[in-house]
């Protein structure tokens, strides 16, 4: 087991995803490092240490993890995404359906499979005029006690998806069309911001993507994405030489690198 060298005191910024219970919270003012060291604890007589790097407690590792697998779904939906400017800009969806009433505080297995045949029969019957490529989902059920004892259940799916620059009245006239309920689609764009120090700066477009998928991952216990379209297809954009081990975005970057 890896030791924890860690000084009475950083005053710079530590490693975002970490929290005061965490057995260290890293140094970013730290080139972090991992060393070996003598010690009669381990049967090697070597362990090590880490250095300037954060050890997260189990929550925050679990956040950390979700985030990483939101950046590479992100990735995926921009590695696949056309060059032209009408699809400049991911797009925000939110598709919802008549809130449900139910004897159940926790809507079951059966209603919620229910809900994702009905998005993705609505989904497939507009992609084509709509020019949607493809994209990322994750259904969220937000319920609410009645007075008479029973629980609405409002399932409702938000996604990101790689489609064009439309009218509104179009998509609009399409999400009617299939019975899709009140619904937004919207741009994702640079977006300004005050930081915790009071200076103003701009989230990137992908960072904005990137938060808003996590939010929805992190939000209810058991969230999963559901990838469609040509991002389940990513592979297919990429050179024919690739390697058959390479798994993520990030890998095959790497890969082209080295080339």
């Amino acid at each position: 087991m890896g030791q924890i060298l860690q000084p009475p005191h950083w005053n710079v910024e530590p490693y975002g995803f970490t929290c005061p219970k965490c057995p260290q919270r890293g140094s970013r003012g730290l080139s972090g490092d991992f060393i070996g060291v003598d010690t009669p604890n381990t049967p090697t007589g070597r362990s090590t240490a880490v250095i300037g790097y954060p050890v997260r407690c189990k929550s925050c590792n679990a956040h950390y993890a979700t985030y990483k697998r939101t950046c590479e779904a992100i990735d995926r939906l921009y590695f696949c995404k056309p060059t032209q400017e009408d699809d400049r800009f991911l797009k925000f969806v939110t598709i919802t359906r008549e809130k449900i009433e139910s004897d159940d505080e926790i809507p079951s297995s059966d209603l919620v499979k229910d809900f994702k045949k009905w998005y993705v029969s609505g989904r497939s019957k507009i992609i084509d005029n709509l020019g949607i490529l493809g994209g990322t989902d994750v259904v969220e059920c937000v319920t609410k006690r009645l007075d008479n004892g029973k629980f609405h259940h409002h399932l409702h799916i938000h996604g990101i998806w790689i489609m064009p620059k439309m009218p509104i009245r179009k998509w609009r006239t399409e999400f009617d069309r299939v019975g899709f309920g009140r619904d937004q689609i919207r741009a994702i764009e640079n977006e300004d911001y005050v930081d915790r120090f009071g200076n103003e700066r701009t989230m990137e477009a992908r960072k904005v993507a990137t938060k808003y998928l996590a939010k929805y991952l992190s939000k209810q216990k058991g969230s999963r994405r559901m990838m469609w379209g040509v991002v389940r297809r990513w592979k297919d954009f990429c050179h024919e030489d690739t390697p058959s081990h390479i798994k993520t975005i990030h890998q095959y970057e790497k890969w082209l690198a080295t080339e």
